[in-house]
C-alpha cells in the first residue's frame, strides 16, 4: 500500500500546467488550466462512458489540463502509473486541428481518447499508444493513459501544430516565435501536389529545417544545422508539417517565411 500511494504522488506531481493557447490562426475561446491536485489517495472510478472499457477502472490523479503556452510547441510530460489504474489529462481543440500523441514506456501503458458527446478517436481495447488524426469537433478532449499489468513509468508527447493560412491571393507567409532549448516549433501548410514548397528560417546557425507528409510521415527534406533555407517539390494533395528545431540550448527567436507556388 505504501509502494502504490508512492507511486500515485509521483503521478500527480508530475502534472504539467501551463498557460493555454489553442492556436494563431483559429480564434478560441478562454481557456483556464486546472490545477492538479496533490492528493495521493484515490480520487474516484473513471467512467467507462465515451473511452468504450467495460470495466470500472481507478482513477488515481486529479485530471490535469495539458494547455500550450506557446501554440505549436509540444508539450512532454512523466510520470508514473500503478498497475490496474488510470490517469487522465485534459486539453483543448479546435474542430480539424490535426493532433499527434505519442507514448514512452517502460512497460504497456494503452490511451484513451474522447470527449464528453460519446466522439472515440482512440479506445483502449485497441491496445495502441501513438495516435495521428484530426479533431472532430472543438472543445475538451480526455486522454486517459492505463497502465496493465504492472507499475509503468511513462513519457508523454502531444503536439497540436500551429496551422499558416495563406492570405487570398497571395503565395507566400511570415511567421516568428520563440523555440524552447533542444525544443521544436511545429507549423502545418496545405499544398497541392507538384507545388514547389520554399522555405527560409533565420538566424539559420540556431536551427534545422524538417518537411514531412502528414499522410504518410514521410521526411521530405532535413536541413543541416547553419543552413537556413530550402526547396521542395510536394508530392501530393495535402497537409505538410514545417518543423523548425532547436539546436542550442537555450531558448532561441526565430522568423520564418514560407511560399508555396
Amino acid at each position: 500500500m505504501l509502494r502504490l500511494k508512492t507511486l500515485i504522488v509521483i503521478c500527480v506531481l508530475s502534472g504539467l500546467i501551463l498557460a493555454g493557447c489553442a492556436g494563431q490562426t483559429i480564434s478560441s475561446p478562454e481557456v483556464h488550466p486546472t490545477q492538479a491536485s496533490q492528493e495521493s489517495e484515490a480520487v474516484g472510478n473513471l467512467s467507462s462512458e465515451g473511452s468504450e472499457f467495460s470495466s470500472i477502472t481507478p482513477l488515481v490523479c486529479k485530471p490535469a489540463r495539458l494547455s500550450f503556452a506557446d501554440c505549436g510547441t509540444p508539450i512532454s510530460q512523466e510520470g508514473v502509473i500503478a498497475r490496474n489504474s488510470t490517469c487522465r489529462y485534459i486539453f483543448w481543440g479546435e474542430k480539424d486541428q490535426l493532433i499527434h500523441v505519442d507514448l514512452q514506456s517502460s512497460n504497456d501503458i494503452f490511451i484513451s481518447i474522447f470527449d464528453s458527446d460519446g466522439r472515440v478517436l482512440r479506445s483502449f481495447e485497441e491496445q495502441e499508444s501513438p495516435y495521428r488524426g484530426y479533431l472532430p469537433a472543438k472543445g475538451d478532449w480526455y486522454l486517459d493513459l492505463k497502465a496493465v499489468p504492472t507499475n509503468a513509468s511513462y513519457s508523454l508527447y502531444l503536439e497540436i501544430p500551429e496551422r499558416l493560412n495563406f492570405p487570398k491571393g497571395t503565395t507566400e507567409k511570415a511567421a516568428d516565435g520563440t523555440v524552447p532549448a533542444s525544443g521544436v516549433h511545429n507549423f502545418l501548410i496545405w499544398a497541392e501536389g507538384g507545388q514547389k514548397l520554399s522555405v527560409v528560417v533565420m538566424p539559420a546557425k540556431n536551427f534545422i529545417l524538417e518537411v514531412y507528409e502528414v499522410n504518410g510521415g514521410d521526411i521530405l527534406l532535413s536541413t543541416e544545422s547553419g543552413s537556413s533555407s530550402f526547396e521542395v517539390v510536394l508530392p501530393e494533395l495535402g497537409d505538410y508539417m514545417v518543423n523548425v528545431i532547436n539546436q542550442t540550448n537555450e531558448p532561441q527567436d526565430f522568423s520564418l517565411s514560407i511560399e508555396v507556388r
